[in-house]
C-alpha cells in the first residue's frame, strides 16, 4: 500500500549536497539527506499526490545541471512511498504527558489519566502536534493562561486540533482550526469530537483569509514561511508576538494577537 506521496532522489557529491537540497526542496513536502557511500550524498525530496511530478523531474534537471550534473550522473528518480503508518504507530508508543498546569495528553488506547489534570485523548493519524515537542508546550501553556471566557480563536495549521481543543476548555466561545493536509483536517476533528468539543471548535481543510475576525492566532511555522507569513500580516496591520514565542530558526509555534489596522498597544 503507498501512502500517496511520491520521492525525488539524486545522488550529489557531499560539498554542494546542502545546497541543491535546500534550492529543489523548496516548496517540498520534506527533504532528507543522506551518505550514500565516499564522499556522496542521497538527496531525498518528498512530494505529496498533488505535485506534478513531470513538473518536479524537470526542475531537478535543471537544478543539478547547474552544479555540473546530468540526471544519469546522479541516478534520479521518482518513486511512490509505501504507506508505514509511521505517525500512528509513534504516537501509539506514547505515554500520557503533562500540558500546562491543567491538562494531560493521552494516546490512543487505555492509557489513564493523571490524577488533578483533565485528559485530552488523541486518536491515531498522521498529523503533527501529541504535545512533545518544546514549541507546542510553550504554546500550550500560553493559550491556558491567556483564553478568557468567550475570546475568539484560530489555530492555524491546527495538526492533531491540540491547541484548538486547550482553548475550547479554558472558555473560547469559538475557534476556528485549519489545516492544509486534509489527513490532519481529518485527524483533528476526530480529536475534537473525541474531546466534547464540537460545538465551540470548527474544523476545515484548506486556508483562510486573515481579516481580523479573530483577535488571536496560533500556527505552526518555519524560518522561510514564517517570512512569508509576516509579510501577509504586515499588511493586514499591526500585529505583536510574545517574547517567549520568538525562536532562532528550526520549526516552532507562533501564538500572535491580531490587531486590527490602526491599533497600538
Amino acid at each position: 500500500m503507498t501512502s500517496g506521496w511520491s520521492v525525488l532522489t539524486a545522488r550529489v557529491p557531499e560539498g554542494v549536497d546542502d545546497e541543491i537540497a535546500a534550492v529543489l526542496g523548496d516548496g517540498s513536502l520534506g527533504v532528507e539527506v543522506a551518505s550514500s557511500g565516499p564522499g556522496m550524498s542521497e538527496v531525498r525530496i518528498y512530494l505529496t499526490e498533488a505535485d506534478v511530478v513531470a513538473s518536479w523531474r524537470e526542475r531537478a534537471m535543471r537544478v543539478l545541471a547547474a552544479h555540473g550534473l546530468t540526471a544519469e550522473e546522479a541516478g534520479l528518480a521518482i518513486d511512490p512511498v509505501v504507506d508505514g503508518r509511521w505517525v500512528e504507530r509513534w504516537q501509539a508508543s506514547l505515554a500520557p504527558l503533562p500540558l500546562g498546569a491543567r491538562f494531560v495528553v493521552l494516546p490512543a488506547g487505555p492509557a489513564l489519566p493523571q490524577e488533578g489534570r483533565e485528559a485530552i485523548r488523541l486518536v491515531p493519524g498522521m498529523a503533527f502536534g501529541t504535545g512533545e515537542h518544546p514549541t507546542t508546550r510553550m504554546a500550550a501553556a500560553w493559550v491556558e493562561r491567556q483564553v478568557t471566557p468567550g475570546s475568539r480563536w484560530l489555530d492555524l495549521g491546527t495538526g492533531t486540533g491540540l491547541l484548538a481543543v486547550i482553548a475550547a476548555r479554558c472558555g473560547a466561545a469559538r475557534v476556528l482550526a485549519v489545516d492544509l493536509d486534509p489527513e490532519a483536517a481529518r485527524v483533528a476533528l476526530e480529536v475534537v469530537a473525541a474531546n466534547g468539543a464540537a460545538g465551540i471548535v470548527e474544523v476545515r481543510a484548506g486556508s483562510i483569509e486573515l481579516r481580523g475576525q479573530h483577535p488571536v492566532v496560533v500556527f505552526p511555522c518555519q524560518r522561510r514561511a514564517h517570512r512569508r507569513r509576516l509579510e501577509t500580516r504586515r499588511r493586514l496591520g499591526r500585529i505583536g508576538i510574545p517574547r517567549r514565542g520568538r525562536r532562532r530558526g528550526g520549526c516552532g509555534t507562533r501564538v500572535v494577537r491580531n490587531r486590527p489596522r490602526g491599533a497600538h498597544g
